[in-house]
């Protein structure tokens, strides 16, 4: 029987595990202390938690007024792709 949890290798760089933190902190602060920079231990209603709330963020503040990624966006992308990535490793 698999364990619920997961150790995630993260790799994030300081510059998106602050992102990922403020996101964290500002849609599901709950979760704030399972995010960390190089593994966390997440299970996998937690990861999709989080990965919500980073879809919800690239939404509200990725798009600019054609509807394209901005910067922003594209960085808030990259984090969505790093989490999805302990999904396909499940």
């Amino acid at each position: 029987m698999k364990s619920p949890l997961k150790r995630i290798k993260t790799n994030l760089t300081p510059q998106q595990l602050q992102q990922l933190q403020e996101i964290v902190r500002t849609r599901c602060p709950e979760l704030i202390n399972c995010v960390g920079a190089d593994t966390s231990m997440l299970s996998s209603q937690d990861r999709q938690t989080i990965l919500n709330a980073i879809r919800n963020e690239f939404a509200a503040s990725g798009l600019g007024a054609d509807y394209e990624p901005t910067k922003r966006g594209l960085q808030i992308k990259d984090l969505q792709d790093i989490l999805n990535r302990a999904n396909l490793e499940a």
